[in-house]
């Protein structure tokens, strides 16, 4: 890992990524990227002449803002890292993607909100719109959650062959920085006929060696199978893969979110293949 992306709209969950981006680059010593995406509506509304903020005027506030933040940042943790700030106009979710491929970011770190408006702050806004677009590895830190070495990984997975890319490496580096033990997680509804020699051959390819368990979970509520497993088993990072739609869909819908939001405090790694 070389350079994360870390987006930001000066809030607090924003920042509290930021410490954690913080600690991540200490550990790879890795450098950052500060990013904030503003938007100038186009056409301006109309306003009084007198409360009309410019374009420059705008990006010289958020470009202040930013250099704020990065004295923040380092202050807190006390450590030299490399961070660059950068300013956008436009669309957040294009932007911050379009300014990951820019900076040939490793992994995207980003806040979000926990509790009850886990589904709006994850689902349906910035972050998920930046999820479902991203063409990197991006990292989602709940509120006021600190940065925890991972140790234990929870790879959730619907038994679609999972191939090897840049992002799979990604995942693999941290594992063995960490000295991590990974759970493959494989959940189905206890009615459903399933091959589990099928599924381990598609999912433990790109682990070869990774010290890793399959567990096949057999339950009709996805949801409450993977929240057991992550209490039951101490788990400190749950990673998804989005593309695999059946899965995020069983997860994350609008019928099961609330058990899964009132539960889930740990960083949610999502990769895409």
């Amino acid at each position: 890992m070389k350079q994360i992306l870390l987006p930001t709209d000066f809030s607090a969950n924003a920042i509290n990524a930021g410490l954690y981006a913080m600690e991540l680059a200490k550990k790879f010593n890795a450098k950052i990227t500060l990013l904030n995406v503003y938007n100038i509506p186009s056409p301006l509304p109309p306003l009084p002449i007198e409360i009309i903020i410019t374009p420059d005027e705008l990006k010289s506030d958020t470009d202040s803002q930013l250099k704020k933040e990065k004295e923040f940042l380092l202050n807190k943790i006390n450590y030299a890292i490399d961070i660059e700030c950068i300013s956008r106009n436009g669309a957040s979710s294009k932007e911050i993607n379009q300014a990951a491929i820019f900076v040939n970011a490793d992994l995207i770190v980003m806040g979000m909100r926990g509790g009850a408006k886990i589904q709006k702050a994850l689902f349906g806004t910035v972050t998920t719109a930046v999820i479902n677009a991203a063409e990197k590895p991006t990292l989602i830190i709940p509120d006021n959650v600190p940065f925890k070495a991972p140790k234990n990984i929870l790879i959730a997975t619907d038994g679609t062959k999972i191939n090897d890319s840049r992002s799979i490496l990604l995942l693999k580096e941290m594992i063995q920085h960490f000295n991590a033990e990974v759970h493959i997680v494989n959940v189905n509804p206890s009615h459903e006929i399933y091959d589990k020699d099928q599924i381990s051959d598609n999912v433990s390819e790109p682990f070869v060696g990774i010290n890793f368990k399959i567990h096949f979970l057999e339950h009709d509520d996805t949801n409450v199978a993977i929240n057991q497993f992550i209490e039951t088993n101490k788990i400190d990072l749950l990673v998804m893969l989005p593309q695999h739609h059946s899965l995020i869909s069983r997860i994350f819908s609008k019928h099961h979110t609330e058990h899964l939001a009132n539960r889930i405090n740990i960083p949610l790694f999502t990769i895409p293949l």
